[in-house]
């Protein structure tokens, strides 16, 4: 049979007492446990500190992210093989390019003395319809001013502006309105290769708006879809016969009734693409372009 003191039932019903009367007691009156609590908690802390240190040999730190030291190490490598790992396709991916674009022009123009420079877009003017574009290749590669510059080998998107720098120059569209007249002749979509001579020539000038637009008489017939080559000889020979752009409507002129208004526009734009190819003649002597 258990006896129970009665002593100590007593002590017990105290002490409760005590913690009720102390837990309503304001707080500025409880100064006097802080030092109660430091008397009992020196002999125990050593017994708390091992506790830690045996918690953390059996468990390893972790973070906020709940991931432990070792794992975030390891993520952290994984991530960095990673970042590696695209830069290199990346890379590889550039280069391709670039083969490709020395491989279109030189294709387009066996038999002309010529040095493709590829260089990538590094800047783009406000208005997307004039303006230079920068590019990352400049007079260090062997560009000269009035060079010719092409997408995908046979598309003619502008011209070196005057002054390039060592290492970038800018490229006027041929959208833009300094870039002037062009001239240039239309090949029809369903004869591509048929007799130049018997082609239309036409005399196209930016719009401003991102296209070209020149006059032809009513009687010739061209459609939209047919192609615009250049033939003019104010540009270099490396030029001839690129394709400014398509056309996209004809219609009457509303004060000239005998005129068609015909609207070209490029198939690449300066402004959208991100690299081009700059053509520059061996020996051909550098031509200003303003800007």
């Amino acid at each position: 049979m258990v006896r129970i003191d009665f002593r100590s039932q007593r002590a017990l019903a105290v002490a409760a007492g005590l913690t009720v009367i102390a837990a309503l007691l304001p707080v500025r009156w409880l100064g006097w446990t802080a030092v109660l609590a430091e008397i009992v908690r020196v002999p125990i802390q050593p017994m708390a500190d091992a506790g830690v240190r045996l918690g953390r040999l059996v468990r390893p730190p972790v973070d906020d992210s709940g991931e432990s030291e070792a794992l975030r190490n390891r993520s952290d490598e994984l991530e960095r093989s990673r970042v590696l790992l695209h830069a290199a396709r990346l890379e590889i991916e550039a280069l391709h390019e670039e083969i490709s674009a020395m491989k279109e022009v030189r294709s387009l123009r066996p038999g002309v003395e010529i040095t493709p420079i590829f260089a990538r877009v590094t800047g783009r003017p406000v208005d997307q319809a004039r303006g230079p574009v920068r590019v990352n290749a400049g007079s260090r590669h062997g560009v000269v001013a009035g060079a010719v510059v092409v997408v995908r080998g046979g598309y003619l998107v502008g011209r070196v502006a005057r002054n390039p720098s060592r290492l970038s120059c800018g490229v006027v569209p041929v959208t833009d309105p300094s870039i002037g007249l062009i001239e240039g002749y239309v090949n029809a979509a369903d004869d591509p290769v048929g007799d130049i001579r018997r082609r239309p020539h036409i005399q196209l000038v930016p719009d401003g708006r991102g296209g070209l637009v020149g006059d032809l008489d009513r009687e010739i017939a061209i459609h939209p879809g047919d192609v615009v080559r250049l033939s003019d000889p104010s540009w270099p020979g490396s030029a001839q016969g690129l394709i400014i752009g398509e056309v996209r409507s004809v219609v009457p002129r509303d004060l000239q009734p005998l005129l068609n208004a015909v609207t070209v526009r490029p198939r690449y734009h300066a402004q959208r693409v991100t690299s081009m190819t700059v053509i520059v003649e061996r020996y051909a002597p550098a031509a200003e372009v303003t800007p």
